[in-house]
């Protein structure tokens, strides 16, 4: 079916790692603008109470509703991760060079963990960024929670008996 894509799986796990890491950035910055605009609008006197009472809601459901956004995000890519790895028809003899792929990978995840905690480390995004639940734990255990998911893709990946695999 998908005959010589064995790249694909490195590239749908750094996709994967690489969506992750900017869905979390926009849930930071777009939890830290909807609060700045919820203050301006809450000191506007022309505007209802009502109004206010609904756009106060709105501002404080918001990091609820990126971690829920997040987590849901993160299984159905793994699943499609999982997915794709499965149809794509490859060799045992390339499993070898998945470890070393892997160790590279790990690296990237590595750089993306301390970027993430570096753009968040103080001020009012760092504020913003410790409230959510989901996407810190994530992050902070980034390298732990995709090396097992790569090696699975790839285990997946070589291992097919009925299309000749080990």
């Amino acid at each position: 079916m998908l005959k010589n894509k064995k790249a694909n799986f490195i590239m749908d796990n750094l996709a994967l790692v690489t969506f992750m890491f900017m869905l979390a950035i926009i849930a930071v910055l777009s939890t830290f603008f909807v609060r700045e605009i919820n203050t301006e609008i809450q000191g506007m006197e022309e505007i209802p109470a009502k109004q206010k009472a609904d756009i106060n809601t709105f501002s404080d459901g918001s990091v609820k509703f990126w971690d829920t956004m997040y987590l849901i995000m993160f299984v159905l890519l793994v699943g499609a991760f999982y997915f794709t790895a499965w149809i794509i028809d490859t060799h045992p003899f390339y499993f070898v060079m998945v470890f070393f792929v892997m160790l590279s990978f790990t690296v990237i995840t590595m750089l993306l963990h301390n970027t993430y905690f570096e753009l968040f480390e103080g001020g009012d995004l760092g504020s913003i960024a410790n409230e959510f639940t989901i996407i810190p734990f994530f992050m902070l255990h980034i390298v732990k929670i995709m090396i097992p998911i790569g090696f699975f893709g790839a285990v997946i990946l070589y291992s097919k008996l009925s299309r000749g695999g080990i």
